[in-house]
């Protein structure tokens, strides 16, 4: 009964942390993206 609360635990942690991961890269593609297309459009 314990490992498996143990495991919830660990597998929630686990998916929040993947989750701010992915704002980060998504955040970091955006920003990429815009400097990208900015510098394309000024050529």
């Amino acid at each position: 009964m314990e490992f498996i609360r143990l495991s919830q635990l660990v597998l929630r942690a686990f998916y929040n942390s993947y989750c701010c991961i992915g704002m980060l890269i998504s955040n970091i593609n955006a920003s990429v993206l815009t400097q990208y297309t900015v510098f394309y459009d000024n050529r």
